[in-house]
């Protein structure tokens, strides 16, 4: 799923190249399908809305004609991406189109053989999801999958990689924080050390769908729980000791000018080719359930038509996703702004202003309704 996926895969990766093009990264989803039944996912937990299918190839060839708008494309959405049989053909399309090319996996069905073409082909950026540092914690909640099969095959692309001489995929493990997971990370650094991956980080379970995801959050509405505090503490100690680049996402909510998936500079195209601002509205069912801050809630789905019909490019000039993601634009330049201004002309005794008028702004200046309730616009 979506999860910041853009940001903390994608990173660093190519930023020249990405401020020559429009947009940063498109987000495109090979398939629905998946070969897991995590206990959180909205696909296990309203089986029986979802819809499930893949992307015809052919498709993703005629989205590939507009690949030129963006510096990344990145093959992954509800679904497991090496289930569709074109997998290593998807990346080598979007090199062609000269994009940097990345997926998330669960590394389940990841071997030798399947690494290799995933290098040849040229893949840039792989992100492989743990949801805990031991086989049970794992296991209770990704079911069907063990830890030992998914480390393998974080194995299996290190060892194509240096097989093959390639620097590249630069490979992320992604832990994510959940309160049966969190006493975990600081043993989670142990691992990554031990595999040498080029990054652990540690995300938030951003998407509750239900009273079940949200009961397994760790991130509060309110305050940080000192001994979640702790346990980062002790993960950035021991990275820091083993030297392991560790990243982790906030634990308190703060407002941001925009979320990190920005829909003015990333878009998000399912498998039945609608074109969204995003992954968590993008979900093929009309209504999108959600719980934010204990407050049960249904959403429209957002989408501003068929890509793979009338084009990437046609549906970015049209006048739904203009208006959409005019927001988006609004707040970060605006933002950018004030806060330019802010730091050149507030003396130091009127510092304790700043955060207020910076609040003052967002408010006059609000996201779209449907993302006012989305834990990514608080920098979850």
């Amino acid at each position: 799923m979506g999860m910041g996926i853009l940001s903390r895969l994608f990173g660093r990766h190519r930023r020249g190249e990405v401020r020559r093009r429009r947009f940063d990264a498109f987000q495109i989803e090979p398939t629905s399908r998946c070969n897991l039944r995590c206990r959180m996912c909205p696909r296990s937990r309203h089986a029986g809305e979802w819809r499930v299918g893949s992307l015809a190839l052919e498709d993703y060839r005629r989205l590939s004609r507009d690949f030129g708008l963006t510096g990344h494309v990145h093959l992954q959405g509800w679904g497991e991406p090496l289930l569709h049989e074109d997998i290593a053909e998807m990346v080598a399309i979007a090199k062609q189109q000269g994009c940097t090319a990345g997926l998330t996996t669960n590394a389940t069905l990841l071997d030798g053989e399947l690494a290799g073409e995933l290098i040849r082909a040229g893949l840039d950026v792989a992100g492989v999801s743990i949801a805990g540092a031991t086989e049970e914690t794992h296991a209770r909640i990704r079911v069907g999958s063990s830890l030992e099969e998914v480390l393998r095959g974080v194995e299996c692309l290190m060892e194509a990689r240096a097989k093959l001489g390639s620097g590249k995929p630069r490979v992320v493990l992604s832990f994510m924080l959940t309160t049966l997971s969190i006493a975990e990370l600081p043993a989670a650094v142990e691992v990554a050390g031990r595999l040498g991956v080029d990054e652990l980080v540690a995300t938030n379970l951003d998407y509750p769908c239900d009273e079940l995801g949200d009961s397994l959050r760790v991130f509060s509405c309110g305050e940080e729980r000192e001994e979640y505090r702790r346990l980062l503490r002790e993960a950035r100690a021991r990275a820091g000791r083993l030297g392991v680049r560790f990243r982790h996402y906030p634990l308190r909510m703060e407002e941001r000018d925009v979320c990190e998936l920005d829909p003015a500079r990333n878009i998000y195209i399912a498998h039945d080719c609608t074109l969204g601002p995003c992954v968590y509205l993008n979900q093929t069912r009309e209504r999108i359930p959600r719980i934010f801050c204990g407050r049960r809630l249904e959403v429209p789905r957002v989408h501003f038509g068929n890509a793979c019909e009338e084009g990437i490019g046609s549906l970015l000039e049209g006048t739904a996703y203009r208006e959409f993601s005019s927001a988006f634009l609004r707040r970060r330049e605006g933002y950018s702004r004030l806060l330019g201004v802010l730091s050149s002309e507030v003396s130091p005794g009127e510092l304790s202003s700043i955060d207020a008028r910076m609040r003052d702004f967002l408010r006059e200046n609000p996201l779209p309704e449907p993302c006012t309730t989305c834990y990514k616009a608080y920098g979850i």
